[in-house]
């Protein structure tokens, strides 16, 4: 066994038998259940409202070089946070696919589940404004490329990439997720929509980052505009059709 992952152990047991710890979070790969030989042990440590400075300054050394890593939450402050409009909607997609290793109130899991995905009410206008961006980007590319300007072109390809893979995942109610778990999700929870297989996908991906191809680009926005069109966003599709597109 590990140092860090007796520590981590150690942690554990200890939050078990601490009353004013209610709840104890293994995030990053191995909260996912992808890590590596390499992977930190993130653990999020949520204690009663009234400990939170208490513990932050119990656990301030704690990580030094172990390689475990521990923030401190209060109940409140945890229920409070990454909700969306709190400037910390990104690290969302944190939450997803990981389970609570200790949930004494009962109540943790349920909001690691509601701040792992995207909320209801926010699925359109996410779909909607990353749909536009991503089209955005890929006129921009074209009209680059019909300049001669390719380096912008490229440019500008590899930076419709994210706003397409966002959009995609909202319109099934997911966050994007990070560069390191994209194939991972993939593979470990397929997004159903796509007219290609998942590897398929991220291979069409990776050409258009690597080089701009203009052919692949329209090949996936062609793919890509029908889909969109046939899930309700029809009116962001036909907003650009006066627009050059290559």
């Amino acid at each position: 066994m590990s140092d860090k992952e007796t520590k981590y152990n150690q942690l554990l047991e200890e939050a078990n038998k601490d009353t004013n710890i209610v709840g104890l979070i293994l995030g990053g790969g191995r909260g996912k259940g992808c890590s590596t030989e390499f992977s930190d042990y993130d653990v999020l440590v949520i204690v009663n409202d009234d400990k939170e400075k208490e513990y932050k300054e119990k656990y301030e050394s704690f990580t030094d070089t172990s390689e475990v890593y521990v923030k401190i939450y209060s109940l409140t402050g945890f229920k409070n946070y990454a909700v969306w409009g709190s400037g910390f909607e990104w690290d969302r997609y944190s939450f997803a696919h990981v389970k609570a290793q200790i949930d004494k109130p009962g109540e943790i899991q349920k909001l690691i589940d509601e701040k792992g995905k995207l909320p209801e009410s926010e699925i359109k206008k996410v779909v909607a404004d990353n749909l536009d961006s991503y089209i955005n980007s890929y006129h921009r590319s074209m009209k680059n490329f019909r300049d001669k300007n390719i380096t912008a072109s490229v440019f500008d390809a590899a930076e419709s990439v994210p706003l397409l893979l966002t959009a995609i995942f909202a319109l099934e109610g997911r966050m994007k997720p990070y560069n390191k778990f994209l194939e991972w999700e993939l593979q470990s929870f397929p997004l159903t929509k796509l007219p290609w297989s998942n590897d398929e996908f991220i291979e069409l991906l990776k050409k258009i980052i690597s080089s701009g191809d203009i052919e692949t680009q329209k090949d996936v926005f062609d793919e890509m505009k029908k889909l969109f069109y046939d899930n309700g966003f029809k009116d962001v599709i036909n907003g650009w059709n006066c627009y050059y597109m290559g």
